[in-house]
């Protein structure tokens, strides 16, 4: 995992040579606990691997004696979440931004908005803006423009018909 072909060469060397500066503590404080015998608990922090990348693992430990020097050690096996965390990072993300929609939407439920009946504008702080740049501006909708049928209607273009169905290359039966 630290990117040794050799694990032999680190056999009996403390993990925290391996640990991220940054969550030593939280390592420590996860060794302490396993060596006197508290409940383990699993705290997930990063080991530096030998090319410098940092990887997220999570430690199960299990206090022993050296069978030679009768020395308290504790054995660790490391699971690599490095993908899982990565995962919920963004997740976690994700889960912000649709929270913080949630809540433009929230507010804009609450907030009686002035919409011309003929421009279709929105009068925001007293000023008219387009319809779309508020959608965009508030809720981050892209909108494009089209005419209804009824839009039509209303400007008198004639009515199509939809088109006879055809066979064949050239539209023969």
């Amino acid at each position: 995992m630290i990117g040794d072909t050799d694990p032999a060469r680190h056999l009996g060397h403390p993990i925290l040579d391996f640990v991220a500066e940054a969550d030593r503590p939280v390592a420590r404080e996860m060794l302490a606990k396993v060596s006197t015998g508290q409940p383990r608990e699993t705290i997930p922090y990063r080991i530096a691997r030998l090319d410098g990348t940092l990887v997220w693992v999570e430690p199960r430990g299990v206090p022993i004696l050296d069978p030679v020097t009768a020395q308290p050690m504790i054995i660790l096996v490391l699971r690599n979440i490095t993908r899982r965390r990565e995962a919920q990072e963004q997740l976690a993300a994700h889960a912000t931004k649709l929270q913080e929609a949630l809540n433009r939407i929230a507010h804009l439920q609450n907030e009686i908005v002035r919409v011309c009946a003929w421009t279709k504008q929105v009068n925001v702080d007293g000023k008219w803006i387009p319809i779309d740049h508020y959608l965009a501006k508030h809720l981050g909708l892209k909108v494009s423009h089209g005419i209804s049928e009824e839009g039509l209607a209303m400007l008198g273009a004639p009515k199509e018909e939809p088109p006879e169905p055809q066979s064949g290359a050239a539209g023969t039966p």
